[in-house]
């Protein structure tokens, strides 16, 4: 019996091959990115002087932290320093998210846990949505939001009282993962299918709802094109990041225009670092548990 135990927990040679390239390909990525983030905080000590004539790879001759400070001056776009850029950036990458998981988590509650004629074909319209390019509508979008007053203001945010269907569809999984006895027992001791929902269902799934959020975070923190057309009088760090080297192609200061990227990517590395075990345990096989 212990033989085949053994015999069982060890992997065969194309098993083991497999896991070794995977580890080199993932282990060359990894170093890659930090190659990457490395020179660019290396490049944000340096004077222009240093970027423009000397090697890529060279150290700076003395460290300019002042290049830091330099930026939260510098990098201002249409009245809005770096402070102001960043606030821009919080209100639109932490509502977006929360809007659109929130309303994704309660939709794909009720199409799981109350199956009807309705839900079925919701959940069906949802799946033949992911098919269509909507890109096409764009326009008709834009058009529509700015007749509600919707553009050019944080109330944009109200567009985003939608679902994200990637969110859907993930939630539709964990859902079906979570018994409905907690349901059955809450009803018999007297409690609404609200008071079920919000007090017993929705805690246990908060878990999935915090990976989604982290990810989308981070996904609207980098976004630079949606300040640009629908807001762009409130423009974000990504958007004045963006407008800031294309306005200053030639004159622009890129130590101080690195230092500003450094400073964008300072709350993605802090969520990472803090909820990465969250975000791993949450991801599995593919796809996200509760």
């Amino acid at each position: 019996m212990i033989k085949i135990k053994k015999s069982r927990g060890n992997k065969t040679s194309g098993q083991r091959a497999v896991f070794t390239i995977a580890f080199i390909i993932l282990f060359v990525h990894c170093l890659t990115l930090l190659f990457c983030l490395g020179w660019g905080f290396l490049a944000s000590l340096k004077t222009q002087k240093e970027f423009s004539l000397n090697s890529p790879l060279a150290l700076p001759e003395r460290f300019l932290i002042s290049n830091y400070a330099t930026a939260f001056k510098a990098l201002e776009v249409r009245g809005f320093n770096l402070f102001g850029l960043i606030g821009n950036s919080v209100w639109y990458a932490c509502g977006t998210p929360l809007i659109q998981i929130t309303i994704s988590m309660i939709l794909a509650y009720i199409v799981v846990k109350y199956p009807c004629g309705l839900t079925k074909w919701y959940h069906a319209y949802v799946l033949v949505m992911m098919m269509i390019n909507v890109s096409a509508g764009a326009a008709a979008m834009y058009r529509f939001l700015a007749n509600l007053g919707l553009v050019n203001s944080p109330a944009f945010l109200v567009a985003k009282f939608g679902k994200s269907t990637f969110a859907y569809l993930i939630f539709c999984a964990t859902w079906r993962g979570v018994a409905n006895d907690y349901i059955e027992a809450a009803r018999i001791d007297g409690a609404s299918h609200w008071t079920a929902m919000f007090k017993i269902m929705i805690p246990q799934v908060m878990g999935t709802w915090g990976a989604l959020f982290i990810m989308d975070f981070i996904t609207y923190w980098n976004d630079y094109t949606t300040s640009m057309v629908y807001f762009p009088d409130w423009p974000t760090l990504a958007t004045g990041l963006f407008e800031y080297e294309s306005n200053m192609i030639r004159n622009v200061n890129m130590p101080v225009y690195f230092a500003g990227l450094m400073i964008s990517m300072l709350p993605v590395l802090i969520l990472f670092v803090i909820f990465q075990d969250t975000i791993m345990e949450k991801v599995s096989m593919g796809g996200i548990k509760g």
